[in-house]
């Protein structure tokens, strides 16, 4: 049996558009970076996933839940 890892990056953010740094800060979802959260899911949908770990940011988090709405997982935030 074999194990896949499957890394993602958030979806574009209002500072993505401005090209400004965000680190530890947050900037929210676009309406483009919400798409792109939704194509992930699209694009996954076929591939059968056991768990979803994202960081804390909501930037993130957002990304993992719009990529998760037709599986119903928990997402599970990781510290770094």
């Amino acid at each position: 049996m074999s194990t896949y890892l499957y890394l993602t990056r958030h979806g574009e953010t209002v500072w993505n558009t401005k090209k400004l740094m965000q680190g530890w800060k947050d900037s929210p979802l676009t309406d483009n970076g919400i798409k792109q959260a939704s194509q992930l899911s699209e694009r996954l949908s076929n591939v059968t996933l056991s768990a979803i770990y994202s960081s804390t940011s909501k930037r993130a988090v957002q990304t993992a839940e719009i990529a998760n709405a037709e599986r119903n997982l928990e997402v599970l935030n990781m510290t770094i």
